[in-house]
């Protein structure tokens, strides 16, 4: 054998040198003698030739916590049993679970929606279901609900911010399992912070037929409501309080109390109609007047008004005309123009006729009109249905110089006639004149 105590100044010899070759020639012969063993055993073992009872029996204990890497069959197979008892819920690997992966996969609620047969029960107080990032249902031990946009509530009766955000702000609605409370809060645009705790202010939602403060508006079965009596300028007006600016409508001393506004348009066809009366008036006494003047200049035309009556007189000039009898109508309303005089001094005139009909029955009337230059001037004087009395008509009316006075004559109805008789034109002192136009 090779000398193997070796030092450090010792001398090495030729049988030194020849000893460890030869040992190393002899370790090489075993290593080939040991290969060739091993290539013989794998001739007489193929593959897939090993049997159960070659591997001899193994428990699985299912005791041994699962880890990557290599080891034993049975721990590896003991491994195995414990994932699968964890898998399964049971007390062991091998007992089979309540329902298998395929079914629990088949009943499975789709992420992307689906349908549920039986209700839905949430066993937690505060946040509950979710609707994205904004909306949530929560409830708390105090019997309250809250559906709400960035809020929570959890116990006791607390309320939370659920997102950070700058500027959104809360709000939400309540209800209360003691009945009577359906309410809702705003925070308005704030910043908030996720989780933390903030104090809102509620505002009912169950309506009241009463003016309640802070209380949804309940009609009644008259789809009436009733409000608090007003004090800003935008609140709403109650019927007393109309009524306590306005009056009474049934006090009212004109025909119509339906509304203010017919009542007041009575009084200004009252007004107007009166104006009318008053300006025919003041014509009549020698000074022109119009409904169309305001009251100070009809007072002011009153005042102009000599302390006689104007005396009326034939003078140079003056027009008497008699005898336009029988002047068939055509057409249904039609005025035919049966006189005409042409104003060559300005002034008032007076014109007096008989206005009357041959023919009268339940809807027929003779009708007169006095126009100047083409429009109507004065009244339309018309004859009564029913009515056989010729009627007198007297009108006073101005004209200035050059102004044509037309006399239009007709009846409402096509085949019967109507009649003037007696027209005669007046003036006063001051004698304007005018003569026959065409």
């Amino acid at each position: 054998m090779a000398k193997t105590d070796w030092k450090f100044n010792d001398i090495v010899t030729e049988t030194d040198m020849n000893e460890l070759g030869q040992e190393v020639n002899d370790q090489a012969t075993a290593i080939g003698e040991l290969h060739a063993s091993i290539e013989e055993i794998n001739l007489e073992i193929p593959d897939g030739s090993i049997s159960d009872e070659k591997i001899g029996e193994r428990s699985v204990t299912d005791t041994i916590a699962a880890s990557g890497g290599a080891d034993t069959l049975s721990r590896l197979f003991s491994k195995l049993g414990n994932m699968i008892k964890g898998i399964t819920g049971k007390g062991n690997w091998y007992t089979p679970p309540v329902k298998s992966i395929e079914q629990l996969n088949a009943e499975k609620l789709a992420l992307t929606g689906g349908l549920l047969s039986g209700a839905l029960k949430v066993s937690t107080t505060g946040k509950e279901i979710s609707a994205g990032d904004w909306a949530d249902l929560s409830s708390n031990s105090s019997g309250y609900a809250l559906w709400a946009n960035n809020a929570f509530t959890g116990d006791p009766n607390k309320y939370y911010y659920a997102v950070t955000h700058a500027s959104i702000g809360a709000r939400g609605i309540r209800l209360s399992a003691t009945g009577n409370n359906f309410e809702f809060f705003d925070t308005g645009f704030i910043a908030t912070v996720a989780g933390q705790e903030f104090t809102p202010v509620w505002r009912s939602l169950y309506p009241d037929a009463n003016p309640v403060a802070n209380r949804v508006i309940l009609r009644d079965a008259f789809g009436r409501a009733k409000v608090a009596a007003p004090v800003a300028a935008d609140d709403i007006a109650r019927l007393d309080t109309v009524q306590g600016y306005a009056g009474n409508l049934a006090a009212l001393n004109t025909s119509n109390k339906s509304t203010l506004v017919a009542a007041i348009n009575e009084l200004f066809t009252s007004a107007s109609n009166g104006k009318t009366v008053v300006a025919q008036a003041i014509t009549a006494k020698g000074v022109a007047a119009s409904s169309s003047d305001t009251y100070a200049v009809l007072a002011s035309k009153i005042g102009s008004i000599p302390a006689s009556a104007p005396d009326w007189i034939y003078s140079t000039g003056n027009f008497v005309l008699t005898g336009l009898n029988n002047v068939l109508t055509s057409n249904v309303d039609t005025p035919l123009t049966v006189a005409v005089l042409e104003i060559t001094r300005g002034g008032t005139f007076k014109f007096e006729f008989n206005l009357w009909t041959s023919f009268e029955n339940g809807s027929s009337r003779a009708r007169a009109w006095i126009y100047r230059n083409g429009s109507p001037a004065g009244v339309l004087w018309q004859t009564t249905p029913n009515s056989t009395p010729k009627l007198f008509v007297s009108e006073t009316l101005s004209f200035n110089t050059g102004d044509k006075m037309q006399l239009m004559l007709w009846r409402n109805d096509i085949g019967y006639s109507a009649n003037i008789d007696s027209f005669l034109v007046k003036t006063n002192v001051q004698s304007p004149y005018f003569s026959m136009g065409t």
